[in-house]
């Protein structure tokens, strides 16, 4: 990955070279008297960083770099008002605890100031307690961080009415982007007609970390930028990326192909399923535009047992399909592990990263999507001692003694206070079918 100095210097003379490259896909130039003499490409990104110390109505500082910082750009739809059911369903599926780790960004973009102080004096009085907790900041546009939008170039076969729209559109993304630079690791984008899954704090950090390889972006939904997570550390770029375009593509494509340019390899698939955020907004805040798509892959599925499972690596010898890692399957929030066929005596171990004594194991094959990917003959294995890695597939244990075997899939098992480091589930024979663990519980 290249360095943010690297970027920033040379970025903006080559982008300008190749600006009719970059651009031209599925575009469509229209008649000449629309064309100015000069396009006008790029907006100065020393005065967007500026004007942000300005932009704050309401929101308490912290000291030090929360975990997430959350950015919705809003604007006031003539039908719908989608902001608060957003913000409720922030504040109540995450913890007290969750909610110390982050702030929610909450930018005002309304072109009319009036429009702007009364949303933030109800969202002010609706809020004040996450507001004052840290929370919640409320922030507005500076009018003068925006260009004239006059005269610019039609691609995308756009009318001139939508063409200001998304170049505005730009303009917010990069300023609410600028305002979220200092304030945490990363970075989400989330829009203010959303809904988000149970634990979706907790998934974050879960995915986040079982990250293999190095990554520019993950995503949580199955839209283009919706619920995408960036590193604050790349912010910057991006802003910088997204002021010289601002004219030339809609805020979604523009991040999707900052992403392609920075992305350190193709192979790396950096998409949550299930996904985390559902769009459940209908009336666009361009007039006239509805927007009725919805992510296929959202689940607001909780588990059964909601409990907080020992610290542990997992290892399989199994072949994981995509991005369904066993740890999916492990932590609080809603996923599974997902395997390509599973062959006898494939292994999946859990290993303690200090000895618990457990009193119940419950495990779940199979879900409501892939009801025949259960495991069909395998059994449960537990260890009082790690000894150490096989491979990186599996582990070595000190005496590992059977304690259930799977009936139609499940096993749900009660130990008397067994020491145990070590859990495995071992499959027994062959099967065509593919395999989805869908939860692990470990009672202690």
């Amino acid at each position: 990955m290249l360095p943010s100095s690297s970027i920033n210097g040379s970025c903006e003379s080559m982008i300008r070279e190749t600006v009719r490259i970059c651009s031209s896909e599925g575009t469509q130039t229209l008649k000449p008297k629309y064309i100015p003499k000069v396009i006008p490409v790029g907006l100065p990104v020393h005065h967007l960083l500026t004007a942000v110390q300005n932009a704050k109505i309401v929101g308490r500082d912290e000291p030090q770099k929360k975990f997430l910082t959350i950015g919705i750009p809003s604007v006031a739809r003539k039908k719908g008002n989608y902001i608060s059911s957003t913000l409720n369903s922030l504040i109540n599926r995450s913890t007290a605890e969750e909610q110390r780790q982050i702030t929610v960004v909450v930018l005002l973009a309304d072109s009319d100031s009036s429009v702007r102080m009364y949303r933030a004096k109800w969202l002010s009085s609706q809020y004040k307690k996450y507001i004052d907790s840290g929370f919640l900041h409320i922030i507005e546009t500076v009018p003068d961080i925006y260009p004239s939008f006059e005269n610019l170039r039609h691609t995308f076969n756009d009318p001139d009415s939508r063409v200001r729209w998304r170049a505005k559109q730009v303009v917010d993304f990069a300023f609410s982007l600028s305002y979220g630079m200092t304030l945490s690791e990363y970075y989400l984008i989330l829009e203010d007609d959303v809904e988000c899954a149970p634990h979706y704090v907790k998934a974050i950090q879960e995915f986040i970390k079982i990250q293999k390889k190095d990554w520019v972006s993950l995503s949580f939904t199955g839209f283009l930028i919706i619920g995408r997570l960036l590193k604050s550390s790349d912010l910057e770029r991006l802003v910088s990326f997204l002021m010289l375009f601002y004219s030339e593509k809609p805020v979604d494509l523009l991040i999707l192909q900052y992403i392609d340019l920075m992305v350190p390899s193709r192979t790396v698939i950096t998409r949550r399923v299930p996904s985390l955020f559902q769009h459940v907004g209908i009336h666009s805040s361009l007039d006239g535009k509805v927007q009725k798509l919805k992510d296929k892959k959202y689940s607001a599925s909780i588990r059964k047992y909601q409990v907080v499972n020992p610290e542990a690596d997992l290892v399989t010898s199994m072949k994981t399909y995509e991005t369904y890692y066993p740890e999916m399957a492990y932590g609080l929030s809603y996923g599974y592990f997902w395997a390509m066929a599973p062959k006898a005596n494939d292994t999946l171990d859990i290993i303690f990263h200090e000895p618990q004594n457990v009193t119940k194991i419950y495990i779940m094959s199979g879900s409501n999507d892939h009801v025949n990917d259960i495991l069909v003959n395998g059994v449960l294995q537990v260890s009082p001692h790690f000894i150490n890695l096989v491979s990186d597939y599996k582990a070595e244990c000190e005496n590992f003694v059977p304690v259930a075997g799977f009936e139609k899939g499940i096993v749900n098992v009660t130990l008397s206070n067994f020491l145990t480091q070590c859990v495995r589930i071992k499959v027994t024979m062959t099967q065509k079918n593919w395999l989805v663990i869908s939860e692990i519980a470990i009672f202690k």
